[in-house]
């Protein structure tokens, strides 16, 4: 019996090396996820109501019709006079306002470009006679100038301008403002994404200790959960194990968070997101019978058919294999059988419907994610065998009908293939069912046709 359990442990193990390995790879690849409300961070249009916000000396009047209004001036941020004196930062605040207002030309955008790019870490210092809140205002405004005109800061600039905004960030917006920067810094092929994650996690963890501030606003720890992702994604090898257990327990506080409430269908992906990048974290399954776990599963099994007709195959995909993460139990020695209290936690017969309809348009990438998912959680994978079967059969008729089929899998994406062969190897070697037969033919055919990984 020891024998057997160490067997399955190392077996396990093997498992999540291979899974982790895998989404971390379909996660870099895919192209990030479309919000409804994403576009309140892209600062398109300062005219909106994101860049008005109510001030603590705002007073309540009466229009001449009677009406009750709050007085909500437009966004200080934007405004040339805010940094009246100081010249780089009136010329930075002018390009941006002429460019997103007046014309998108491309003089217009050189002058961007020549604004940002004239900003040194000395502008951003404060003198005794101003608000500290006008130096803030400008530190957001120039991260996301730097976005908008495609200039990106060096290490020195980034490393420096954290620290001193570490000291200084108090304000909901102020935060908002730096992480739908960072959102778009942290993308994997940003030359600068690994200083700019380094940074972020030393600012995190020394400003926010740990904890989400009451004073965030629900956008906020959405906007958040996505920054923690992006650095997890990127520092997970260069952190500490201290630093990177630390960042692991403050994404669970900023998930439990967002589960207070009734999460909105585009916050589900947020959170689907975040939960592979913990399993990614953490090397393996997240912490079973915890509330905010059991939460997200309960939001998982509300997601309706109509729901499912306005999300995209991918979309739909990441959630049922975050769904697989969540409900997996984390010993290695769980037993096939399916128990009512397993049949409750995977009842996600809504998503599988959903997705087994819609198998001939599965990209590589979805499959991937999807049989991730079913590697690592036996009883959705004894639960849920017609969608996997199906899966697999359609690749294998496509092979069938092309004989090059696979070859041109492996021509437009190499990573995604070796992930997809290794993943077929697990499948393979940890299960004596149809799926583990399929997955044996599949790779047979793989390696008859040359294009197997040199892992199979």
């Amino acid at each position: 019996m020891a024998n057997l359990a160490v067997t399955e442990l190392t077996s396990s193990c093997s498992t999540y090396k291979v899974v982790c390995s895998s989404l971390s790879t379909v996660l870099r690849t895919r192209q990030p996820l479309p919000f409804c409300f994403y576009n309140k961070w892209l600062l398109q249009d300062f005219h909106i109501s994101k860049w008005s916000r109510r001030r603590c000396d705002s007073q309540l009047r009466r229009t001449n019709r009677g009406r009750s209004c709050v007085d909500q001036p437009v966004m200080e941020m934007v405004s040339v006079n805010r940094y009246g004196g100081y010249e780089k930062r009136e010329r930075l605040v002018t390009a941006f306002r002429r460019y997103r207002s007046v014309s998108q030309s491309m003089e217009n955008f050189s002058l961007g470009r020549a604004a940002v790019q004239s900003v040194n870490l000395e502008d951003f210092a404060f003198d005794e006679d101003e608000m500290e809140e006008v130096a803030i205002d400008f530190a957001c405004l120039y991260l996301n100038a730097s976005i908008l005109f495609e200039v990106i800061p060096s290490e020195e600039m980034i490393f420096g301008l954290f620290s001193r905004l570490s000291k200084v960030l108090q304000n909901s917006f102020h935060w908002e403002c730096v992480f739908g920067a960072l959102i778009v810094l942290l993308q994997p092929s940003s030359r600068i994404a690994k200083a700019v994650s380094t940074a972020f996690v030393g600012m995190l963890l020394s400003t926010l200790n740990g904890e989400v501030p009451k004073s965030f606003t629900r956008h906020a720890v959405v906007l958040l959960s996505l920054v923690i992702g992006r650095a997890i994604s990127i520092s997970n090898e260069s952190l500490s194990a201290e630093d990177r257990q630390c960042l692991i327990n403050f994404q669970q506080k900023v998930l439990e968070v967002l589960l207070t409430g009734t999460p909105l269908s585009e916050e589900l992906f947020v959170l689907s997101d975040a939960i592979c990048w913990r399993f990614i974290g953490s090397g393996g399954p997240l912490c079973g019978g915890a509330l905010w776990l059991e939460g997200l599963s309960k939001q998982l099994q509300l997601l309706t058919s109509g729901v499912l007709e306005t999300l995209a195959v991918s979309q739909c995909a990441q959630l049922f294999c975050s769904s697989c993460l969540v409900t997996a139990t984390p010993s290695a020695s769980a037993s096939y059988v399916m128990t009512e209290k397993a049949q409750q936690k995977l009842e996600q017969d809504p998503i599988v419907s959903h997705l087994y309809q819609r198998v001939p348009v599965h990209s590589l990438v979805d499959t991937v994610c999807v049989l991730s998912g079913l590697a690592v959680n036996k009883e959705a994978r004894m639960r849920y065998r017609k969608y996997p079967l199906s899966l697999l059969q359609c690749l294998r008729d496509e092979h069938h009908e092309r004989n090059t089929f696979f070859a041109s899998l492996y021509k437009n994406d190499i990573e995604t293939y070796a992930c997809f062969t290794d993943i077929l190897t697990e499948l393979y070697n940890t299960g004596d069912d149809d799926l583990a037969d399929i997955a044996g033919c599949v790779l047979n055919e793989l390696m008859s046709s040359g294009m197997a990984s040199p892992s199979c």
